[in-house]
């Protein structure tokens, strides 16, 4: 018989929680252990990071006594005490701030220049200087004259169609001496990315059997392709000539074996010589072709080879180059021979290539580039076009530099070293192409950006509410940084007040984004529909809904602090005040950790710091030393360049008599922004160096009355108010651009005449120390005194070396601002992508 089962147990409640609680306490437990060995952790590494500190204060100490040590016995050698004999003897001699010092000043630079141009190039500057120095000396003594004021029209960059596929007969000359596996890459790329109709030209000058095999099996399968041959090696410059000589085409494309073409690279190169009759030769960028490198020129004192950057291939690289690239086709005094394309008219005009002079190879090209240029012709830059160097195998870099060298000898002795020195200057430092490659360096980064933007915050929508009437510096930032983040894939549009729309479409006539107008009640509904809302106004924070937990990320984009625009006590200051707090969830940003600390220390609101940015695309050098040199002095061109074949003429590419244009921009109703101080200051530059300089303003329309109540008395060109295309081609051709404002939140117009290649003086009271360092790339100055107004602009009148320095160190140092990093941070404060994921 079966034993009777036990009743089912009951359950008790108390041991069940019993039970919990023991799992909780043992979960606890277990997150407690884990937080101890943390903070043991960290404990350890902070006794760790203690102790380094404390040894590297030791051994800042030991190096501190050290150099005391060092010093005094400095001070007590016989060379301290000649050296403060001489600094004695100076100062009672030369003072500081002397005319007698300023004479050595001006007497080292006129050596500098000797140094750098030769006597020709001396004399060219003394004629300059003398010129201006007489005129001036003749204005004050003479005769008033009346003024020069003038309104003037700034013209726009002229715009390039399309590339398309190109009609002109092209034969492709490429010469050849071993290197098999160069050779092949390059063939199969210009196969794979030429557009016909082309014939293909292959030189073979002594090749090896392999390459010989190769060749003549390759002539054989591909059609318009002829192969000339010869068993022995007779050097570039011949097989060059010979290629040239068999041409019939409309045009002629010297190609080096080691390279590799892109998408489109032929098509562009054309597109760029038909852009001007007068262009006769065309050279694309590359890795590695002289001044037509990018990003870098030089590295360990030869040319700089730039491997592509990580991740990228040479295909993408090209296209993202010709994607970003102006198409300013910017003249040249030199192209590199590795890919040249010649029209027919100038071999017809002056020949081929010089074999008796450049017959072992080097220095044939700037020989021919030099003769075209003396026939007429210009020489241009397909900014758009790109063909991967792998720099020559058939010379060693030992060969290749003696060749080097050797060539240079002959061209100086042919043309001068004043033309030659003054040619190499204008491809170094020319603005246009410091531009260019200041971009190239950037350019990476940029993509990689927009592709982690796209990664976290595509299919995101965004709203900025934007009641702007006319062209501004705060409406431009809110554009270009909308345009970076479409790029990610976000959705952007604007609200503007329904009675700006006229006057919002004349200010941007070329705006890419799609804008809402309408009233304030407008905007709020229309937002309820976006995953955030940005206002850049103090008034349009109002416009933002009154809660927002559950609806779109709300965010005001703080470009000043705006209560400091209005008097003190007034409903508008109050106003302007509260808007930093007005919503509960608002998140504020600004662009610099001056307007942070500006509105932190008045309001209490802490603001993210996105950055400075700028619009590098559309700001950007326009002009190179050679054009600038034409435009300024049009009897120096071919006719100097013909004369200097025969004598040792001064430089060709540049002149420094010519004006240093100088420009600023004039508000009347923004007092801040120094209207009376800026007119006085320039009217004094005017009255002091005369024509050695021209005045451009900006900002302010002529009808304006409150610019009729600032100085006028001198010599200067109104451009009125400009929309941002024009101010972009205005600060494209300026020298110095000048900011005598009280302070700058940031200072938009300074970073982007210094992206324009000028240099520039900005207050020293502001944010505008964010992208300016005194010296480097701008000068800082004290604005609330004229006279180190005065001074500094004197000093980049007077200092022509300085200036220069400033102006490329700014067009590389204002490249880092593209807008992509502000605009991957305004996402990054408004949706809060993973921690690892973000520029800030």
């Amino acid at each position: 018989m079966t034993a009777p089962s036990p009743p089912p147990a009951t359950p008790d409640p108390h041991l069940d929680r019993a039970c919990q609680e023991i799992d909780a306490l043992r979960t606890a437990a277990r997150q407690q252990d884990t937080r101890l060995a943390q903070l043991t952790h960290l404990a350890l590494a902070l006794e760790k990071e203690m102790l380094a500190a404390r040894q590297e204060k030791a051994a800042w100490e030991a190096k501190y006594h050290a150099e005391l040590a060092e010093w005094e016995s400095l001070r007590q050698s016989p060379g301290y005490a000649l050296l403060r004999l001489l600094q004695r003897l100076r100062a009672r001699t030369i003072p500081p701030g002397s005319r007698r010092e300023g004479l050595l000043a001006m007497a080292a630079g006129w050596i500098r220049i000797a140094n750098q141009r030769g006597t020709g190039g001396l004399l060219v500057h003394l004629h300059g200087e003398a010129r201006w120095r007489w005129k001036s000396l003749a204005r004050r003594i003479g005769p008033r004259r009346p003024y020069r004021n003038e309104i003037i029209e700034i013209p726009l960059p002229p715009i390039r169609p399309p590339v398309t596929p190109h009609t002109e007969a092209v034969d492709i000359v490429v010469c050849i001496h071993n290197a098999l596996e160069d050779v092949q890459r390059c063939l199969e790329s210009v196969l794979r990315h030429t557009a016909q109709p082309y014939g293909l030209l292959l030189v073979d000058d002594g090749s090896d059997l392999p390459t010989r095999d190769f060749l003549a099996n390759f002539a054989r399968q591909q059609p318009h392709t002829t192969l000339l041959r010869r068993d022995e090696a007779t050097g570039y410059t011949f097989a060059a000539n010979r290629g040239l000589r068999h041409s019939t085409a409309s045009f002629v494309l010297l190609l080096n074996s080691d390279t590799i073409v892109s998408p489109g690279w032929l098509d562009r190169l054309i597109a760029s010589a038909d852009s001007d009759p007068a262009i006769g030769l065309v050279g694309p960028l590359s890795n590695t072709a002289s001044y037509q490198s990018i990003p870098a020129l030089s590295s360990g004192g030869d040319w700089a080879e730039n491997p592509l950057p990580a991740g990228w291939e040479i295909d993408g690289w090209a296209g993202a180059l010709a994607e970003s690239a102006a198409r300013l086709y910017p003249e040249m005094p030199f192209l590199n021979g590795f890919s040249l394309l010649i029209r027919r008219e100038v071999i017809d005009a002056i020949g081929y290539f010089d074999e008796d002079a450049f017959g072992a190879g080097y220095g044939e090209e700037n020989d021919y580039c030099l003769r075209a240029r003396a026939a007429g012709w210009r020489l241009a830059l397909a900014d758009d076009a790109y063909v991967f160097h792998a720099q020559s195998r058939s010379y060693s870099h030992t060969r290749r530099r003696e060749l080097s060298e050797r060539a240079g000898q002959i061209l100086t002795e042919r043309y001068g070293r004043e033309s030659i020195a003054a040619a190499e200057d204008a491809m170094r430092d020319g603005p246009a192409l410091l531009g260019i490659r200041a971009r190239a360096a950037v350019l990476a980064e940029r993509f990689g950006l927009v592709d982690v933007g796209r990664q976290y915050f595509s299919g995101k929508r965004l709203l900025f509410l934007l009641p702007v009437d006319a062209p501004g510096g705060g409406a431009n930032v809110v554009l270009t940084e909308a345009e970076a983040m479409a790029g990610m894939g976000v959705e952007v549009h604007l609200f503007n007040l329904a009675k700006n729309r006229q006057l919002f479409a004349a200010a941007y006539p070329v705006n890419r984004l799609p804008i809402h107008f309408g009233s304030p009640e407008d905007a709020w509904r229309l937002g309820l529909g976006f995953d955030g809302m940005v206002a850049t106004w103090h008034e349009s924070v109002e416009w933002l809904p009154a809660h927002s937990t559950s609806g779109p990320a709300l965010g005001y984009y703080v470009q000043d602090f705006e209560a400091h625009f209005f008097a003190d006590g007034s409903d508008e200051q109050r106003q302007a005040a509260a808007s930093y707090s007005a919503r509960p969830t608002l998140r504020c940003f600004t662009k610099t950790e001056w307007n942070r600390q500006e509105v932190l220390a008045h309001t209490g609101v802490d603001c993210a710091v996105v950055g400075p940015s700028v619009d590098i695309d559309r700001f950007r050098p326009l002009t190179t030393k050679t054009q600038r040199h034409k435009e300024e002095n049009p009897r120096l061109s071919a006719q100097s360049l013909r004369q200097a074949q025969d004598t040792a003429a001064s430089s060709v590419f540049y002149s420094s008599s010519a004006p240093i244009r100088i420009t600023a921009m004039i508000r009347p109703s923004s007092p801040r922004r120094g209207p009376r101080l800026t007119m006085e200051i320039l009217r004094r530059l005017s009255h002091h160096y005369g024509e050695r300089v021209a005045i451009t303003l900006f900002g302010v329309s002529p009808a304006d009355p409150g610019f009729a109540d600032l100085p006028q008395d001198f010599d200067w060109q109104l451009a009125g108010m400009l929309e941002t295309e024009r101010v972009a081609a205005l600060l494209g051709a300026t020298d110095i651009f000048v900011d005598f404002s009280t302070y700058q939140a940031m200072g938009l117009t300074a970073l982007e005449a210094m992206a324009c290649g000028a240099a520039v003086i900005v207050p020293q009271k502001g944010g505008a120390g964010s992208f300016a360092r005194d010296g480097e790339n701008a000068l800082v100055v004290d604005t609330s005194s004229a006279e180190a107004c005065w001074r500094a602009l004197r000093s980049l009148v007077d200092d022509e070396h300085l200036r220069a320095r400033l102006r490329a160190n700014a067009i590389r140092d204002a490249c880092a601002f593209f807008p992509e990093r502000a605009a991957f941070n305004i996402l990054t404060v408004l949706f809060d992508p993973p921690a690892n994921g973000g520029a800030l």
